[in-house]
């Protein structure tokens, strides 16, 4: 029978066999799970992309490394963040397509009238392993994008934004999972 004597333990084993805070070891780094929980879920969501082949961690170090790894995430999942714009941003002076087509079928001007109607595909493409039922691969972006530095306030909103998405998808309260996630 093993038994514990605190007279005789250093402080170093006390401090190991009575530790309540939750540390994890994420990617070869000890993460505090309450004093860092940002970090936290940003590594356990780049572990489980990791897993999948989907992404890679930032070989630097330090909060830039984490602001890599939240940006990985990110455009791992198809967002991409643009941090030299201004709120006071409008996308009709950004737009390049100003061609306006008009749509033949749309005869109804009131959409309230209109119905909704399933169409089968089966018809057009009988054969069931025919690419039009498989998925496109998923594009990579940023991957080759040079990296940029931001400023602390956008790299808070961005290791934020990336903990966000991570915590919704990895706790399993949550129902809805990006697929990347699953």
């Amino acid at each position: 029978m093993r038994s514990f004597n605190s007279k005789n333990a250093s402080k170093k084993d006390l401090e190991k066999k009575f530790s309540f805070t939750k540390k994890a070891n994420i990617n070869g780094q000890t993460i505090d799970m309450e004093t860092e929980k940002t970090k936290y879920y940003i590594m356990s969501g780049m572990k489980k992309l990791e897993e999948k082949g989907l992404a890679t961690y930032s070989s630097d170090a330090g909060d830039d490394s984490l602001t890599s790894d939240s940006l990985a995430l990110l455009s791992t999942i198809g967002v991409t963040i643009d941090t030299s714009l201004t709120k006071e941003i409008n996308l009709k002076d950004y737009a390049t397509d100003t061609e306006v087509i008009e749509n033949p079928n749309i005869q109804d001007k009131n959409f309230k009238n209109m119905k909704g109607e399933q169409v089968d595909g089966t018809d057009k493409f009988p054969d069931k392993d025919s690419s039009f039922y498989q998925l496109d691969a998923k594009k990579r972006q940023n991957q080759d994008a040079p990296t940029t530095k931001h400023s602390k306030k956008s790299e808070s909103g961005i290791q934020k934004m990336a903990a966000d998405i991570s915590l919704i998808n990895l706790n399993p309260k949550y129902a809805t999972k990006l697929s990347e996630f699953k």
